[in-house]
């Protein structure tokens, strides 16, 4: 969803499955990876696969090339949003408190790395956490998430868990360091 061309997209998802199934990777087995997949287009794939490889002059700064893709997205997603905010402004069904709050959901969740979808149900949160229990309750485990090897502490925390954020506080000098690099 990064690429602005479906052309890059279909070829990333190509080269991304080759790459899965431990397949060969050059522009001959991409192509007919592609035909197979039925996204290969007789009059542009070839000659646009090409003209890839000679603008791209290495892959060893692959990096780079993948952070200026995220910002052009990013850069599409604001002015998706700021467009989408101005039709709400211009169709005058919203109140100024509404557009607002409309605007900083949008805002917020650009932000934060995922679509303007919204709330998520709660019913798939639950079935989230119940597949948790349910997996946490077969374990044999004594302590239910990752052990700290400090017997008292995991049975105090219930061990370290994905979802945890703990907050190690004490005044200085009283080996906060220590105890932190010392845990499992």
């Amino acid at each position: 969803e990064d690429f602005y061309l479906r052309q890059n997209r279909e070829i990333f998802e190509t080269v991304c499955s080759m790459f899965n199934f431990s397949e060969t990777i050059d522009p001959v087995t991409v192509l007919d990876k592609m035909k197979q997949l039925g996204v290969y287009d007789e009059n542009t794939s070839y000659d646009y696969i090409r003209q890839l490889m000679v603008i791209t002059p290495t892959a060893a700064n692959v990096g780079e090339y993948i952070n200026i893709v995220k910002d052009k997205s990013l850069l599409r997603r604001v002015a998706e949003t700021a467009g989408a905010v101005t039709a709400l402004v211009q169709e005058g069904t919203a109140t100024a408190q509404e557009a607002l709050e409309a605007a900083e959901q949008r805002i917020y969740a650009i932000r934060q790395g995922r679509g303007a979808q919204g709330l998520e149900h709660i019913s798939s949160i639950l079935l989230g956490v119940y597949d948790r229990l349910n997996e946490l309750a077969a374990s044999d485990q004594a302590v239910p998430g990752l052990s700290t090897g400090l017997p008292n502490l995991d049975s105090a925390i219930a061990g370290l868990n994905n979802s945890d954020l703990l907050i190690l506080a004490a005044r200085p000098g009283m080996g906060k360091t220590s105890f932190a690099l010392n845990v499992l």
